[in-house]
């Protein structure tokens, strides 16, 4: 159709509009759907432009040397942000309850933090969710499909 859609939580609502049954917004309760869209804008704004300094880099390596100073501050900023993150996941498997795509998102977060260096090994709430992420079928094909496999968002082999 003429329908374009080019933001990443634009485009997970209106998957979970398409298919309802994915519950991919919680099982169904308005305070479900709102704390998983409040968790999903943590990761699609707050963390994933805490990452820019560090992608930019990436994207251009000669810049490495200017970008000291800001990649360590994102590093930092990260690291706090992940930290809030594995505070909820103390004593819960799913930042809303069930699982849905603001676990996914945080997922792909966990994966950047990795490529990025950004040290969140020690946050055991984080290291037990990435676990359950990485154990799920419908995760390892995603990472088969996108040639991420055999490593996981762990480092091990899948």
């Amino acid at each position: 159709g003429d329908l374009v859609i080019n933001q990443n939580a634009a485009i997970m609502m209106h998957l979970a509009e398409r298919f309802p049954e994915a519950h991919l917004f919680g099982e169904g309760t308005s305070q479900e759907r709102v704390e998983t869209m409040r968790w999903l804008m943590f990761g699609c704004a707050d963390m994933h432009a805490a990452f820019a300094p560090l992608n930019t880099v990436m994207k251009v390596p000669t810049l490495a040397e200017a970008y000291e100073q800001p990649i360590l501050m994102a590093r930092m900023r990260l690291r706090k942000m992940f930290e809030i993150a594995d505070d909820r996941l103390q004593h819960r498997n799913w930042l809303t309850g069930s699982r849905t795509v603001a676990d996914a998102y945080l997922y792909v977060m966990m994966f950047w933090a990795l490529i990025h260096r950004v040290d969140i090994d020690d946050l055991d709430n984080l290291s037990a969710f990435r676990l359950r992420m990485d154990q799920d079928h419908g995760v390892q094909e995603a990472l088969r499909a996108e040639g991420l496999l055999p490593v996981s968002v762990a480092g091990a082999a899948a």
